[in-house]
């Protein structure tokens, strides 16, 4: 048979050799993965401008890292093989009171530090992006966006 007749008979011919095409095209273009996660909101402990005792703070901080680390993990995040990472976080507040991004930020370092844990990249090799989005439940939650290029990709 040949393949001019295989292409107009069995359309998974067709589907086989557009998939090698697209294949030949992007060989030599990185490849970018994405990976969206949800955290918990920071709890109150775990502002700068929060006056506690410093072994309360410790342990919210050590909680609020391993909380997030689970978090990350249950939603199919593990380690990656990059070298650097680009996060968005976006922050979704409890209540409409007012917060400031840096003082979130603070609040969020050890959940940052769990989601780093996990991932394998230390955040000070991460890029981020803050944004602040309306309050969308009664316990608020974070959402972390992580993009990346695989270390072995070719560059175009």
């Amino acid at each position: 048979m040949a393949a001019e007749t295989a292409w107009r008979v069995y359309p998974v011919f067709r589907t086989f050799f557009a998939l090698a095409r697209c294949r030949r095209q992007l060989e030599g273009v990185e490849a970018v993965n994405n990976h969206v996660v949800f955290l918990p909101f920071p709890s109150k402990n775990l502002s700068p401008n929060a006056r506690n005792h410093w072994a309360k703070s410790a342990s919210a901080k050590k909680a609020y890292r391993q909380t997030c680390g689970w978090h990350a993990n249950a939603g199919g995040l593990g380690l990656i093989n990059a070298d650097a990472l680009d996060v968005k976080v976006t922050f979704f507040p409890p209540d409409k009171r007012r917060r400031d991004l840096d003082n979130m930020l603070a609040s969020l370092k050890s959940g940052l530090d769990g989601v780093s844990d996990v991932v394998g990249i230390d955040d000070s090799k991460w890029t981020i992006t803050l944004c602040k989005a309306a309050p969308v439940a009664p316990d608020g939650m974070v959402k972390i966006e992580l993009e990346w290029t695989e270390k072995g990709a070719k560059a175009a």
